[in-house]
This record gives structure tokens, sequence and C-alpha cells, in this order.
């Protein structure tokens, strides 16, 4: 995989800003050390924009990460699947509202 290559994103429109028409967006870009795992989370919120780095599991650098929904409100969840198994195993999180962005792992795994 190339750097700078968007593996996954999602938007929703931002509900308390209809005047602007403001979305919530979150972008999965592959970093210049993509084979070693690390990706850039690149989010926006209205006219706000932020970027994190996160770095996929040791034992599992190659495998690509998946973005999805979270349940709260201008949240996303980066997680993975792995081959034979159709489960979604959350690993970082992004939650935004107008004040600020926060980016975490949630969870950790090691497949060495």
């Amino acid at each position: 995989m190339l750097p700078g290559t968007v593996v996954d994103s999602f938007s929703v429109p931002v509900k308390e800003d209809t005047l602007n028409n403001s979305v919530f967006m979150v972008k999965i870009v592959a970093d210049s050390a993509v084979d070693k795992g690390v990706y850039i989370a690149d989010v926006t919120f209205g006219n706000n924009t932020a970027q994190g780095k996160f770095t996929m599991p040791k034992g599992i650098e190659h495998v690509t990460p998946v973005l999805r929904p979270g349940s709260a409100p201008y949240t996303g969840i980066v997680g993975f699947r792995l081959e034979k198994d159709t489960s979604f195993y959350d690993y970082f999180e992004i939650t935004c509202n107008k004040q600020n962005t926060r980016m975490g792992y949630i969870n950790s795994y090691t497949f060495e």
C-alpha cells in the first residue's frame, strides 16, 4: 500500500449546525511508515481539523484497519478483522465536539 492512500472513511452531518451544513468526517490514511502498521486519523468537525497517528498491533502490521461509526455521536472506532473471523476488534477511538477532538487506544492486542 502506498503512503497517502485512504483506506477507509465515513462522514455524518453535524445536527447542531444545519446553517453551515457542517460534517463530522474521519479518514484513515496510510502513513509513510505503513509497512510498520502506522496510519493517520484525519478528522474534520465543521471547520476544525485534527490529525493523529496510530500503529496497528504487533504481529498484524499487514492488516488494514477498518473504520466504523461509534455508538456515541461524532465518534469513530478504528479496528480490524482477521482472516476467517467475522469479529470486529475495537482498537482506537476518535471523538469530537465543538471544543475538542480526542483520539486514543481503547484496547491492546498482541499477535507475536
